[in-house]
């Protein structure tokens, strides 16, 4: 019996198989507003396998994004961030992928209102920090 060694990259297909399984999984969540915080809604939707709420970028860029400055993607082009270009990323990822990242997003199943949700957590946690004052 003879074995053929076949041409792939294992961690490519592990990627993928966890990718498929992480992003957007729960889809029978219910959120009702107000009744989970954004960081809960990302940890239930599988946001987190692949982006952090802070500047640190693992398999996707980080959360902490330059809010009203314009983003480089890999097709030389740019966008400003705001919501329009939040709400295009997680429902059409493959659009304009970050420069630096590889496409393997998938399209994010929300409702509107999980959407507005991470949008506003996410536009928070791009904020600079207001010092109070005393």
């Amino acid at each position: 019996m003879h074995y053929r060694k076949r041409n792939f990259d294992f961690g490519v297909l592990m990627l993928s198989i966890f990718m498929l399984f992480a992003c957007g999984q729960d889809t029978s969540l219910s959120l009702q507003a107000g009744s989970m915080s954004g960081a809960q809604l990302a940890e239930a939707k599988g946001c987190t396998a692949c982006h952090t709420h802070t500047a640190e970028s693992t398999i996707g860029p980080g959360w902490v994004l330059p809010w009203g400055e314009q983003r480089l993607f890999s097709d030389g082009t740019s966008m400003l961030v705001d919501e329009a270009y939040l709400r295009m990323s997680m429902l059409e990822p493959a659009l304009k992928v970050v420069q630096g990242y590889e496409n393997i997003m998938l399209p994010a199943e929300l409702t509107e209102t999980e959407m507005a949700l991470l949008v506003a957590f996410i536009r928070e946690l791009s904020s600079p920090q207001q010092e109070q004052v005393q």
